[in-house]
């Protein structure tokens, strides 16, 4: 669940976790991370694209860009909750985890849709 109260923080400070990107793209952060240049302190973070396990860039190509990127943590502990319904499910959405969710489904249902050729 995308909470009200979280906001975007550089990819730099963003917890290892679930986050995602202005413009929609989930990932997720790990806990480790590769030395670049010990002697100047710079790190690589390392991030994974959820839609494709791809590594995480956000459409930059260097790392300085990719540590000043702009990422939204997400609450992810409602995934570990039993719900009975898909209803109860969604009653531990905000409004703007439902939108994300939405945007999410649509991509989904696009996706499917042309690759049974009806598209």
């Amino acid at each position: 669940m995308v909470s009200n109260d979280q906001k975007f923080v550089r990819f730099r400070d963003c917890p290892p976790g679930l986050f995602r990107t202005p413009d929609g793209i989930w990932g997720f952060m790990t806990e480790y991370s590769s030395v670049v240049s010990e002697a100047d302190g710079i790190i690589k973070r390392d991030a994974y694209v959820i839609d494709g396990g791809e590594y995480f860039w956000g459409g930059v190509s260097t790392n300085p860009e990719r540590m000043e990127l702009l990422v939204e943590p997400v609450d992810s502990t409602w995934l570990n909750q039993t719900a009975k319904t898909p209803i109860e499910l969604l009653e531990g959405l905000t409004m703007h985890g439902l939108l994300a969710l939405l945007g999410q489904i649509q991509t989904e249902l696009w996706r499917r849709w042309k690759a049974d050729g009806d598209g």
